[in-house]
Order: C-alpha cells, then sequence, then structure tokens
C-alpha cells in the first residue's frame, strides 16, 4: 500500500486540477461563450469533462504502476513512500501534464472570462455582469488555494532531492498540501452557481 500511494496521490492531484482547469473552460464557454455553449449537449460535455479530468492522471501514472511502483520507495524522515528523485523524467512529465498545463489554463480563462465581464460591465451595468464576476472571483480564490498548498510541496521536492531539509519543513509543506485539497474538497462539494 505504501508504494501504491505516492502513485495515487499524484493521479488525485492530477484529477483536481484537471477538474479544476475545466471547470475555468466551463466558466470561460458560460460567460464569453454563452450562445455556444446553450447549444452544447450538457450530457455529452459532463462526460467528456468527468473521462478527461480522471483519465490523463491516470494515464500518467500507468507506467509507474505498470513497472510495479519501480521508483517509489519509502523515505524514513517523511514517514511515508514517495517518487524517488531518480524519477527526474518522469516527475517532470507528471508536473508538466498535471500541474502546469492546467494552471496556464485556468489563469488564461479566468484571465479572459474577468475581462470580458469588466468590460461587459462598464458597458451595460447589468446585475448579470456583476453576478459572474462574483461568481469567476470565487473560483479563482479557490485556485490560488490549491497553487497556494501544492506549490510549497513541489518546490521543496525539488529542491530536497536527498531529503537533506529538516522534517519540520516536510510537515509544514505537507499541511498546505493538505489544505489546498481540502479546499478542492470544499468546492466541489458546494452549490452549484449557474
Amino acid at each position: 500500500m505504501c508504494h501504491l500511494n505516492p502513485e495515487l496521490t499524484v493521479a488525485f492531484t492530477g484529477c483536481t486540477l484537471w477538474h479544476t482547469a475545466l471547470i475555468a473552460i466551463h466558466r470561460y464557454l458560460v460567460v464569453v461563450h454563452s450562445d455556444a455553449y446553450n447549444r452544447i449537449s450538457k450530457r455529452a460535455y459532463t462526460a467528456l469533462v468527468l473521462v478527461v479530468a480522471r483519465a490523463v492522471p491516470f494515464l500518467c501514472v500507468l507506467p509507474g504502476i505498470a513497472r510495479g511502483f519501480d521508483g517509489v520507495g519509502y523515505v524514513p524522515k517523511l514517514l511515508r513512500c514517495v517518487l524517488l528523485s531518480d524519477q527526474r523524467d518522469r516527475i517532470m512529465l507528471v508536473t508538466t501534464v498535471l500541474t502546469i498545463v492546467p494552471c496556464i489554463v485556468v489563469v488564461l480563462c479566468y484571465s479572459r472570462v474577468i475581462l470580458y465581464v469588466l468590460v461587459s460591465t462598464c458597458r451595460m451595468k447589468t446585475q448579470t455582469s456583476r453576478k459572474e464576476l462574483r461568481i469567476t472571483t470565487i473560483f479563482g480564490a479557490i485556485f490560488l488555494v490549491v497553487v497556494g498548498g501544492f506549490t510549497p510541496y513541489s518546490v521543496v521536492r525539488s529542491i530536497d532531492r536527498n531529503y537533506e531539509l529538516d522534517a519540520d519543513i516536510y510537515l509544514a509543506v505537507s499541511v498546505c498540501y493538505s489544505v489546498a485539497t481540502c479546499s478542492i474538497s470544499f468546492h466541489h462539494i458546494g452549490p452549484r452557481r449557474d
């Protein structure tokens, strides 16, 4: 189970970030291209989101699982199994596909939504525009909490390849990571706003 845990952590974190990116795309479509959004099949769209948000992360961890958890090991200082630092190519692939790409998607979509809403608000001063800006701000804040939680852990793991840093630093960044995970859980169970 210890060897399976890092793989599942990577997959579930990837699911979280891809789901957040797909929510950003959804907000972009709802706000900026509402006519196109109204024409698409909601069932097909929902199915696509659910499949993509899960398939991409699990495809990224499949090689590690297929190789029998080859790049995973127990680190006594951390009291858990982690992806080992000799797995640089795999860690870079996972970081790029499961973290960097979704974050870029979120930033681009929310930037476009905020710009669109601000321009619309200046033109029309509508209640709908203010509502869309408020909803987008809420999603943006949740995204910042997520990135603020996942980033310190990723940075520490990247810098400290030989686990020389104090265990308390790992404890602190693990707490940040947990806060990010909890904020996503809260976000997913919160009320639907559109």
